[in-house]
C-alpha cells in the first residue's frame, strides 16, 4: 500500500505552502516545523552482508517482548489497511481524531466503521476507550510519551471484562523498544504493529505486526528484506541513538520554547510537542511551529518539533569522558567480553540508571567523592579512573548538582583504565586487585574443577607462536616424563567426584607427539569416567601424515573416545607466519568432512587466538568464518590473547606475556559481530565466555568467544577451569601458581608420579 504512505492532510499541504511564504519573509525564524525525521537525521547504513537468518527470526530477536502469532507487511499503514478492510471490518473502531490524520484515510480506503476520540491537549485514557476495538499511537503522538503504569493497568482491566474487546496498538514511535506491552499481548486480545519508517528512518521497507491467531494474516515483505535484517541486528541500537539526539535537541531548545510556554516539559520520547499557544503568535515571536490543525487539533494548541538542523550543535561530536570509582567495584562492574562497566551488578548505586561522568579537567570533583566513600571501607582499596568516549547528544547536564554530567544509561564502554595518580592500568590487573579486595579467597584445595586436563607433553612442540601460554606458565619448568594410566585413572575419578564434566588432552607441548598407543590409552581411560573427551592439537602431524595414515588416526581416535578434535588455526591465510609452522591443518579437516559419518560422535573444532596478524576485525573474521565452512567443521573457539595479571602470576613479566599485551585484539570484536548477524547466544561458561549458534554462508556453525578466567575469579567463586595433571604427575589447580597443587590420590594407596623415560 505505498500509495498510502503518501497520502498527505490537506490541512498539512496548506502548513508547507504557508511555511515556505513565512520563511520567505522572515529567513531567521526558529524552525520548529520540521516534520521529517528521514530529513534531519543522519546515518550511514551499511546493507553489505546481510545476516542469514529469516526476517521473521530477526524481528523477533529485535523485539523484547513474548509473543506466538505475527505478520509481517510492508509498514504500519499497509498493516492497518488490511486489518481495517479483512478481520476487523465488522467492527467499529475507536480511532485517535488528532494523532494522525492519516487513520482517517486508511478507515475510508478499507471501508471501516470508525468512532473517534481526542488526545489532545490532555490524553483521558478513560477517553478512547469507546467501542469494543480501540486503536492507541503508543507512544502518544505529538504528546511524546508512552502508555503509563496505570493506564495500561486501565487497559488491562478494560479487556478482562469482555473477551471480545481488542486493542491494536500503533508503535510506529518506539524508539525505547520497551517491553512495557507485555501485559497487554498476553491477553490475546491485543494487535501490536511496528515498522522501521520512524525508528530506522526506513519507510516501505518492513511492518511487523504481533497478532492473535484469529486476527493473523499472510505475510507480505519487501523487496528490501535483507536491509530489514540488517536495520534490526546490526544498527538494532539506532532507535535509541535517535531518541537521545532528540533529547539533546530538546535540551538546547528548552529555554526558547520556556519563553513563550513556561510550564512546558521536554517530552519522554519522540521528536514532537505540543505547546499551549496559537501558531500565528508564536510567529509574532520569531518562532515558526505546525498549527493543531494539522494534526486535527484546534489551532490554540501549536505542534512543535526539536528536528530541524539548526537545532542539533555539534552533537555527532565524539568526546572523552571520565568515570572515578572504587577499585573493588571492578571486578563488580566490568564484563571483559564487551568491555563495558555497568551498574547493574552494583545494587548500591545511588542512580542505578545514571552513568555521571566527567571532562579531564573536572576529575578532582570524581576522586573528592570516591575518597569519601573509601573512609569508610578497608583501607587497601583506592580510587581509579575509567576512560570512555561518548557523542555528546548523550550528555546530560547534571542539573542537581551543576558538576558534571551524565548518559541515560547504566554503562560505559572502557576505552583505558587509569589508577589514582592518572598513570594507565592494566585491566587485567585491574580485575585480579578487585578480585583480592572483596576477599573471600578459597584454598585451592576447596575450588573445584569444571575439566580435567591432561598434559602429557612437558614442552616440545614443532610450532614456535609468540604467544605460547605453556612458556608462561608452569608447563615451562615441569619435567617430561610418561604418565602412569593408574595415576589418570585417579584424577579422573577425583575430578569427576568434584564436579569436572570433561577430559581435555592438551600441552605443555604438542599432544600427538606422544606415542600414538599412549595417547589412545588416554582417551580410553577418560572415556571411562567422562563423555566429553577433547583433544587440542596443532594439527601438524595429521596435516602432514599419508591420506590413508590420517584417516587411520581419526577412526582410532573415535574408536578409542575422543569426542572433540580440536585443531588451532590462527588465520586462514597467514598461519603459518603466525605459528611458525606449515601445519597443513585444512587437510584434517577435509579428511574429517569427507568422511564424518564414519564417525557421528567427533566434532571437529577450530581453536583461534585473536592477535593483530591474524583475525583482528571485522574483515578476518568474516574471512576466517567463510574459510571454516569452506574447508570443514562445526565449531570454533575464538580466544582472547591471554595476559597474566602482575599480582596474581610469577609469569606476567615473561616475554611471551609481553608480547600477548601488545598484540591482543578484545572478543568484544567476535561478540558484536555475532550478535549484528543474528547469532543466538546458547549457552555461557561460568565466568562468563559466551557460546553462540551462527548461520554463516549456509551452515549452522556453533562460535564461542572465550578467555580463561584469572586466578582470583577461580578462588573468590570456587570453581576452576580445570585441574591440570601435567607430564610429570603433579597435577595444579592453575597452571600460574605452584600454590595451587592437588594431591591426587589422597583416597588410595600411595600413586606413583610418572614413569621416567630412558
Amino acid at each position: 500500500m505505498s500509495e498510502l504512505t503518501r497520502e498527505v492532510s490537506p490541512a498539512f499541504v496548506a502548513f508547507k505552502a504557508f511555511a515556505a511564504e513565512a520563511l520567505a519573509r522572515q529567513p531567521g525564524l526558529l524552525r520548529l516545523d520540521c516534520l521529517s525525521p528521514v530529513k534531519a537525521i543522519a546515518r550511514g547504513f551499511d546493507f553489505t552482508s546481510p545476516p542469514e537468518i529469516t526476517l521473521e527470526h530477526a524481528w523477533r530477536k529485535y523485539l523484547n517482548v513474548r509473543f506466538t502469532h505475527s505478520f509481517r507487511s510492508v509498514g504500519v499503514r499497509d498493516s492497518l489497511f488490511k486489518l481495517f478492510a479483512g478481520p476487523l471490518n465488522d467492527r467499529v473502531i475507536s480511532v485517535p481524531a488528532d494523532v494522525y490524520p492519516v487513520y482517517l484515510m486508511i478507515a475510508q480506503k478499507a471501508g471501516a466503521r470508525i468512532e473517534t476520540y481526542p488526545t489532545l491537549p490532555k490524553f483521558d485514557i478513560e477517553r478512547t476507550l469507546r467501542t469494543n476495538t480501540v486503536l492507541l499511537t503508543a507512544p502518544h503522538t505529538p504528546l511524546g510519551r508512552d502508555l503509563t503504569e496505570h493506564e495500561i493497568s486501565v487497559l488491562l482491566r478494560w479487556l478482562s471484562a469482555d473477551a471480545n474487546r481488542l486493542l491494536v496498538i500503533d508503535r510506529v514511535y518506539d524508539y525505547a523498544n520497551s517491553a512495557r506491552l507485555q501485559p497487554l499481548i498476553d491477553t490475546n486480545q491485543v494487535i501490536v504493529c511496528h515498522s522501521l519508517s520512524k525508528s530506522h528512518l526506513a519507510p516501505l521497507v518492513s511492518g511487523f505486526v504481533i497478532a492473535p491467531e484469529r486476527f493473523a494474516l499472510p505475510s507480505a515483505d519487501t523487496r528490501e528484506s535483507d536491509q530489514a535484517k540488517v536495520l534490526l541486528t546490526r544498527y538494532r541500537h539506532f532507535p535509541r541513538t535517535q531518541r537521545s539526539i532528540f533529547r539533546s535537541r530538546w535540551g538546547r531548545l528548552a529555554a526558547s520554547i520556556r519563553a513563550f510556554d513556561a510550564n512546558w516539559m521536554p517530552p519522554e520520547s519522540g521528536y514532537l510537542s505540543v505547546v499551549n499557544v496559537p501558531q500565528t503568535e508564536l510567529l509574532e515571536r520569531g518562532v515558526l511551529a505546525v498549527p493543531g490543525d494539522v494534526y486535527g487539533t484546534s489551532n490554540t494548541l501549536s505542534i512543535v518539533s526539536c528536528l530541524h538542523e539548526t537545532n542539533a550543535g555539534a552533537e555527532t561530536e565524539i568526546v572523552d569522558r571520565y568515570h572515578v570509582t572504587a577499585l573493588s567495584n571492578f571486578a563488580r562492574g566490568y564484563d571483559k567480553y564487551s568491555r563495558t562497566y555497568s551498574k547493574a551488578n552494583i545494587p548500591e548505586s545511588t542512580y542505578p540508571d545514571q552513568f555521571y561522568l566527567l571532562p579531564n579537567d573536572q576529575l578532582d570533583i570524581g576522586f573528592a567523592k570516591v575518597g569519601r566513600l573509601l573512609q569508610k571501607i578497608p583501607a587497601r582499596d583506592r580510587a581509579i579512573v575509567l576512560h570512555t568516549r561518548v557523542a555528546r547528544h548523550k550528555l546530560r547536564a547534571n542539573e542537581r548538582t551543576g558538576l558534571g554530567e551524565y548518559i541515560e544509561q547504566n554503562y560505559v564502554r572502557v576505552e583505558r583504565l587509569l589508577d589514582d595518580t592518572l598513570t594507565e592500568l592494566r585491566t587485567e590487573d585491574a580485575l585480579a586487585a578487585s578480585l583480592e579486595l572483596n576477599g573471600n579467597l578459597r584454598a585451592w584445595g576447596d575450588v573445584n574443577p569444571r575439566s580435567l586436563s591432561v598434559l602429557p607433553i612437558a614442552s616440545a612442540c614443532q610450532a614456535k607462536c609468540d604467544f605460547c601460554f605453556s612458556h608462561s606458565s608452569i608447563s615451562d619448568e615441569q619435567d617430561q616424563g610418561l604418565l602412569v594410566l593408574p595415576r589418570l585413572e585417579a584424577a579422573c575419578a577425583e575430578s569427576r567426584a568434584r564436579g569436572a564434566e570433561r577430559l581435555v588432552i592438551t600441552g605443555g607441548g604438542e599432544p600427538t607427539l606422544l606415542a600414538h598407543h599412549k595417547l589412545l590409552e588416554i582417551m580410553r581411560v577418560g572415556a571411562k569416567h567422562f563423555r566429553k573427551i577433547v583433544m587440542i592439537t596443532n594439527g601438524y602431524k595429521l596435516g602432514h601424515a599419508d591420506p590413508a595414515d590420517r584417516l587411520c588416526t581419526l577412526r582410532d581416535y573415535y574408536e578409542s573416545g575422543l569426542t572433540v578434535l580440536a585443531l588451532s588455526r590462527h588465520s586462514h591465510d597467514r598461519n603459518a607466519e603466525i605459528m611458525h609452522l606449515e601445519t597443513h591443518s585444512e587437510r584434517v579437516a577435509q579428511a574429517w568432512q569427507a568422511h564424518r559419518g564414519e564417525w557421528p560422535g567427533l566434532t571437529l573444532r577450530w581453536v583461534c587466538v585473536l592477535q593483530k596478524a591474524g583475525v583482528s576485525d571485522e574483515c578476518t573474521l568474516r574471512d576466517y568464518l567463510t574459510w571454516v565452512v569452506e574447508t570443514g567443521g562445526d565449531e570454533i573457539c575464538f580466544k582472547e590473547l591471554y595476559v597474566a595479571a602482575s599480582n596474581e602470576s610469577v609469569y606476567h613479566d615473561s616475554a611471551y606475556n609481553s608480547w600477548s599485551a601488545d598484540q591482543q585484539v578484545p572478543l568484544s570484536l567476535v561478540t558484536e559481530f555475532l550478535r549484528n548477524n543474528g547469532a543466538e547466544k546458547v549457552s555461557e561458561l561460568p565466568w562468563g565466555s559466551p557460546v553462540y549458534r551462527l548461520h554463516w554462508r549456509g551452515k549452522e556453525l556453533t562460535v564461542a568467544a572465550y578467555t580463561e578466567p584469572s586466578v582470583f575469579w577461580e578462588r573468590a567463586t570456587g570453581v576452576c577451569r580445570s585441574w591440570n595433571l601435567m607430564a610429570d604427575g603433579t597435577c595444579y589447580a592453575n597452571l600460574e601458581t605452584t600454590s595451587s597443587r592437588i594431591e591426587i590420590g589422597r583416597t588410595s594407596h600411595t600413586l606413583p608420579l610418572l614413569e621416567t623415560i630412558r
